[in-house]
């Protein structure tokens, strides 16, 4: 099957961003492993829906091989002497409970990677830039939605001002066993959560590389080397 492979020079990060459609040749055993797995909500409300323990606790050929994968996509020559840091989960989240759309924010990581594998559609990730000079409001009240201790209805009125100080520039669609990777300091959000025709929870393998480099090559900047060209 024809893989569709887009990559997009968004704002003034340092990563491209990237949409790979049919990422893995066999992603219903990932789904498989996905179900064997235990989750738990986020201690302190960071997050939505429920997590995995660290993909290279549970399976590390597996977090080996989707990081490999994603650093041929970035440096096609030298993807195999690449070390990394990153952290790495399965995501769940129960449509239901979260019906709205997700909260502009941006990630503490160099980039994000996250890999659909739910049949859900209109439910991907969208990223944005700012109106004026304004960062993420309402932080602790996104916090508080997501540990329960507010309503739908009040946490929709925060994210509603939250995300009003935002301009979205792209969305990429969900669609299983397609994956973005974005610049980490890209704001984004996740489209929406519920899918009408779709009654499973809305699935992901989502990382965060926070670090990575080649011990014997210099890893040149792919937007730094094009923004040099005249």
């Amino acid at each position: 099957m024809l893989q569709r492979r887009q990559c997009i020079h968004h704002g003034n990060f340092m990563i491209p961003t990237l949409i790979i459609d049919n990422f893995f040749k066999n992603p219903e055993k990932i789904v498989d492993l996905c179900k064997t797995c235990a989750f738990d909500k986020a201690p302190k409300g960071e997050w939505p829906g429920v997590r995995s323990n660290l993909l290279s606790e549970i399976n590390f050929d597996l977090f080996n091989l989707f990081h490999i994968k994603i650093f041929a996509l970035m440096y096609p020559n030298f993807y195999e002497e690449i070390y990394f840091n990153a952290s790495t989960f399965f995501q769940k989240i129960n449509g239901k409970k979260y019906p709205h759309d997700g909260w502009v924010h941006q990630d503490a990581s160099q980039f994000t990677a996250i890999l659909y594998l739910s049949n859900h559609t209109d439910c991907g990730t969208s990223l944005w830039e700012p109106k004026t000079f304004q960062k993420p409001i309402h932080t602790e009240k996104k916090r508080q939605f997501y540990l329960d201790q507010i309503s739908k209805e009040e946490a929709l009125v925060y994210l509603k001002e939250n995300n009003n100080a935002f301009n979205k520039t792209l969305t990429v669609q969900s669609k299983f066993n397609r994956l973005l990777v974005f610049d980490s300091k890209s704001y984004h959000s996740a489209e929406k959560f519920h899918d009408i025709k779709c009654k499973e929870d809305r699935i992901t393998l989502i990382s965060f590389i926070n670090s990575f480099h080649s011990p014997t090559t210099d890893l040149k900047n792919p937007l730094l080397e094009c923004m040099r060209c005249v």
